[in-house]
């Protein structure tokens, strides 16, 4: 899968090769997101063309403040995206620097300089993709937006008993302590990207969405299953030493402790 990370203004003559392109932020790809690439995947292949995604380096909360900006947390990195859209058959994914100038564009601007260069024939985005300034416009609009360069799909909610599916909903669940359910709604198990510095493990995204402070089992790549602990303090910490890159999953919670007695 190509990855392509651009600003806005280098959008001109981005590609020269048709596409099916699917819309979002994508955070943490779950079963509501993948319903979206699988269908924009379905129209790719009827028209043998490639399965294309586009999405946002950072999450426009973070760029335009609203009173939920200081709660907001991530649920995966743009590298964790990347590795979950190639294994649903993404061909081509493009990651937008979103900035002050992107939120700020007119939804037919965005039309203009960011979708329509990367010559997509039919566009595919779920019932609450919002884009343009100040978030006015939706797939509804899109349409005319389009002035007829591509067709547009709406891809309806997804659903888990009563549950719609939204990557809200999997933040509130994961800092309730609630993995199994969150992970039934991702779709995936829950994985978080962190760096080793001694016994204690820092997330790569300074806003990770983490479990509530206790004591888990994780597992993390070649090394075998260890004990960590989420302090009150949302730090991560270890009894024993790692240096450098690991993922976390497999996350089973032992006990609620403390960092006091976590460091004892």
């Amino acid at each position: 899968m190509d990855v392509i990370t651009r600003d806005v203004n280098q959008f001109s003559s981005l590609t020269t090769t048709p596409c099916v392109l699917a819309l979002g932020f994508f955070d943490g790809v779950h079963r509501g997101h993948q319903q979206v690439i699988a269908t924009a995947r379905r129209r790719a292949q009827a028209l043998h063309l490639p399965l294309a995604v586009m999405t946002f380096d950072v999450h426009a909360s973070q760029v335009i403040r609203t009173p939920r900006s200081d709660q907001f947390r991530y649920l995966t990195t743009v590298t964790q995206k990347a590795a979950l859209m190639a294994r649903l058959g993404v061909a081509r994914l493009y990651v937008i620097h979103f900035t002050r100038a992107v939120a700020a564009m007119s939804a037919q601007a965005f039309v203009d300089q960011v979708i329509a260069p990367t010559l997509a024939q039919v566009v595919v985005a779920g019932f609450d993709y919002t884009f343009g300034v100040g978030g006015q416009a939706t797939t509804a609009t899109l349409m005319t937006l389009s002035r007829g360069r591509f067709e547009v799909i709406t891809v309806q909610p997804v659903t888990v008993g009563a549950w719609k599916i939204s990557s809200t909903r999997i933040r509130d669940l994961i800092g309730a302590g609630e993995i199994t359910t969150a992970e039934t709604l991702l779709g995936h198990p829950l994985t978080i990207a962190v760096t080793g510095h001694g016994r204690e493990l820092v997330p790569e995204l300074a806003k990770q969405q983490l479990p509530p402070p206790g004591r888990y089992r994780v597992t993390a790549g070649r090394h075998r299953a260890f004990t960590l602990t989420v302090t009150d303090a949302n730090e991560l910490v270890t009894g024993q030493a790692y240096t450098g890159p690991l993922t976390l999953g497999g996350w089973a919670r032992l006990a609620g402790v403390s960092r006091a007695s976590a460091l004892g």
